[in-house]
C-alpha cells in the first residue's frame, strides 16, 4: 500500500472543501495518485503551534471533474498549470493531530517514515 501526503498551508477551510467534494491536490506539484493511495491530508490551525487538522482518503486513481477553483475558491496557486485535483473517497473525519507526529516536513510531503503513526493516529481518532 502505497501512502501519500498533500499538506494545506495558510488555507482555512480547504480540507473541509475537500471532503465535501472528495477532492485532494498536492499544491503545484502536479502530483497525481494511484488507486487505492492512502492519502493524509492536513490543513494549518490559525494561531496553533502544537496541532494540524488531518483526515485520511483514499485515492480512486481518477483526476476529479471539479476545477480547484471550484473546490478551493479562494485559493491562488503559484503555478496553475501544474494543479492537479485528485478524486478521493475520506475514510476518518477530521481530526486535531499533534504536529510531533507529523516531524518535520516539506512544504507539500510528511516524511515517509512518519506516514505510518500518522495514519495509524488518524484511524484511531477519525
Amino acid at each position: 500500500m502505497n501512502t501519500k501526503s498533500a499538506i494545506y498551508k495558510n488555507s482555512v477551510g480547504h480540507l473541509q472543501a475537500s471532503i465535501a467534494y472528495g477532492a485532494v491536490s498536492a499544491g503545484c506539484t502536479g502530483r497525481t495518485f494511484k488507486p487505492e493511495d492512502l492519502v493524509i491530508v492536513t490543513e494549518d490551525i490559525q494561531n496553533n503551534n502544537d496541532y494540524v487538522f488531518a483526515a485520511l482518503s483514499v485515492a480512486s486513481g481518477n483526476l476529479h471533474t471539479e476545477s480547484y477553483q471550484t473546490v478551493w475558491p479562494n485559493w491562488v496557486p503559484n503555478n496553475d498549470k501544474k494543479v492537479v485535483v485528485n478524486q478521493v473517497k475520506f475514510i476518518t473525519s477530521i481530526v486535531m493531530l499533534p504536529k510531533k507526529l507529523i516531524g518535520p516536513c516539506t512544504q507539500t510531503d510528511i516524511k515517509l517514515e512518519n506516514r505510518q503513526q500518522v495514519i495509524d493516529y488518524l484511524l484511531i481518532n477519525g
